[in-house]
């Protein structure tokens, strides 16, 4: 058994009353059920922004793949103009008023 002095007494009643609910129409099941809505909320945020993510990547996967087609393009008529060059250079006359 434990003796406890009046002081000792008063501090645990403090306790006590400190961690006592501070409205007694909330119950335990309140705090549970605002937390799974919580937590409800944020699993829907957070499947929301995997989702949002998911579209974004494949956004970019697709803005890509069009810019490596591009690129393609871009390099395929570079060699084209290459050799357009040669072959106009081909048909210019080296001297003025001849062939070659």
């Amino acid at each position: 058994m434990t003796v406890e002095t009046t002081n000792e007494a008063g501090t645990l009643e403090a306790i006590a009353e400190a961690m006592a609910p501070k409205e007694p129409d909330i119950l335990p099941i309140d705090h549970a059920e605002e937390l799974m809505a919580v937590k409800m909320f944020y699993e829907t945020r957070t499947i929301g922004l995997r989702a949002a993510l998911r579209r974004e990547q494949q956004k970019n996967a697709e803005l890509l793949e069009s810019n490596k087609q591009l690129q393609e393009r871009v390099e395929a008529a570079e060699k084209n103009l290459d050799e357009v060059r040669e072959d106009v250079a081909k048909l210019t006359p080296s001297k003025p008023g001849k062939a070659n």
